[in-house]
């Protein structure tokens, strides 16, 4: 049995990367509205390939990638140019959720992207508030593939968000727990939808 919930955990990462891949190209097409209207934007990925497939697709503004893969100083010096140039620009900040959701300033944008999501809904949590102001509206806009694991997983993860602002108490779940509801009580569903996708074709 725990042998099989780590092949299931396994076979999720595997089809959380198909779907990011596959929702890299309409996720930037959305970017691309929000500049092409003259407004800065923060798209948020998990995946380093999905962020480089998110910025080489946007074309005719500044592009920012921010990534685990880059140095500390690199990520810095990315996001203070993307800061300077959103002031009066319309420019793109691609950033991965585990470097970016916490202590970073991004109000610099009223508008947020999510491309890929986190199972923890404390951490979309935090990368929404990254782009939150008190002075004005913001919009939030989550990237959801025509797949039943990824819009369950959206929906609950939103759900779960808009809960915890009521009370304004940080979302609590933990990846697993937040997992076991979203999926119907388990991970065993899992198992029902990973055949739909071609693994082998994907590198570790």
């Amino acid at each position: 049995k725990g042998s099989g919930k780590r092949s299931t955990i396994g076979e999720l990462a595997r089809m959380r990367r198909v779907l990011g891949r596959a929702k890299a190209k309409p996720g930037s097409g959305e970017a691309q509205s929000i500049l092409d209207n003259g407004k800065p934007v923060v798209v948020w990925v998990w995946h380093h390939d999905v962020a480089k497939e998110v910025a080489k697709s946007i074309v005719g503004h500044p592009v920012y990638v921010v990534t685990g893969e880059d140095s500390k100083k690199v990520r810095d010096a990315n996001i203070l140019c993307w800061r300077v140039l959103a002031g009066g620009q319309a420019s793109a900040l691609v950033i991965s959720i585990p470097v970016g959701q916490v202590a970073i300033d991004l109000s610099q944008a009223d508008e947020c992207l999510f491309v890929e999501q986190d199972f923890t809904p404390a951490m979309i949590s935090q990368a929404e508030m990254r782009t939150f102001s008190p002075t004005r509206p913001m919009t939030v806009t989550h990237v959801v593939a025509e797949h039943d694991v990824d819009i369950r997983i959206v929906n609950a993860l939103v759900r779960k968000c808009v809960e915890a602002e009521k009370t304004g108490l940080p979302a609590s779940d933990t990846s697993m727990d937040f997992l076991q509801e979203a999926l119907g009580g388990g991970m065993e569903l899992l198992t029902e939808f990973a055949h739909l996708f071609d693994f082998s074709t994907l590198g570790d």
